[in-house]
């Protein structure tokens, strides 16, 4: 249908062709509504639809979460007692009481591969009441439970002992930063340094260095240059180095396999300073880190 037939090329003309058209001339014209943030529309659409529809919660970060880092899915894994962190939003928040009438909460965590179930008792539920919150992104950490001694395909559930903004709670584990030594040079690593001076703070910095067969090195940063992770920080390394590069561990680092130590002589000194003297190396501001 042309779209010639809605056009209108006199209004007064069409109030007198349609008497019913010059109704409207008395109606002030609407403004249109404002846009939802993303978060009110992430919540609507898990509202009405039951799920995410335009995105995910978590995927901006997602981007920003090491491969290794844990995800509900790896519960089954888990033994009991064992302490966990896990990054993901409430999608459910429930108040009740103990046996013994003391408050509680009982909250699902969902992330990008399933959900958990999580226990707040009454002092964890005083100190973090303000984020337990349908559809707030958390960093959670808990010892896993299970109940009745637990046994084959039972979940377990979480006793959560920390709360915290993810985004907040980033800041308290460690950045991990990628670099390829055939890609960036030793003025790109002073650079890095000059990025970590910038901005000081409490957040270890890790270094994965890549070895010529695509193994890695990782070692781990002075902490007096450890970071402020803001969006400033995560800019200024993304410029520097390029999208893909920064990343953040949400877990106990444990012992990797170390390459050449070409790359890692490399980094040690592009970024010099004096710190801590690692298996006779000399004064450096980083170490290796057992994994």
């Amino acid at each position: 249908m042309s779209n010639e037939l809605f056009k209108t090329r006199n209004p007064q003309s069409a109030s007198r062709n349609c008497p019913a058209c010059g109704a409207w001339q008395g109606i002030p014209d609407l403004k249109p509504e404002e846009l939802w943030d993303e978060k009110t529309r992430l919540q609507e659409e898990k509202s009405v639809l039951g799920f995410y529809v335009s995105s995910h919660p978590l995927d901006k970060l997602k981007k920003f979460l090491s491969e290794d880092s844990p995800t509900t899915a790896s519960l089954s894994e888990a033994t009991d007692g064992e302490e966990v962190t896990l990054a993901g939003v409430l999608t459910e928040v429930k108040k009740t009481t103990t046996r013994n009438g003391d408050p509680m909460v009982y909250l699902i965590l969902e992330d990008l591969e399933g959900h958990a179930e999580g226990l707040v008792f009454k002092r964890e539920l005083t100190q973090y009441e303000s984020l337990l919150k349908k559809d707030e992104v958390v960093l959670l950490k808990g010892r896993v439970i299970f109940r009745n001694g637990g046994g084959k395909g039972q979940r377990p559930s979480i006793k959560v002992s920390e709360l915290s903004p993810l985004e907040k709670g980033l800041q308290e584990e460690s950045a991990i930063i990628t670099i390829d030594p055939a890609r960036h040079a030793d003025e790109t690593l002073i650079r890095l340094r000059v990025i970590f001076s910038t901005h000081p703070g409490h957040c270890p910095v890790l270094l994965d260095i890549l070895g010529q067969e695509g193994q890695k090195t990782r070692i781990k940063v002075n902490n007096r240059f450890f970071v402020t992770v803001n969006e400033d920080f995560q800019s200024a390394v993304g410029d520097l180095l390029g999208p893909g590069h920064l990343h953040f561990s949400i877990r106990p680092h444990t012992p990797s396999t170390v390459a050449s130590p070409e790359p890692t002589q490399r980094a040690q000194s592009a970024l010099g300073g004096k710190g801590s003297r690692v298996q006779g190396t000399g004064p450096l501001p980083i170490k290796n880190v057992s994994r």
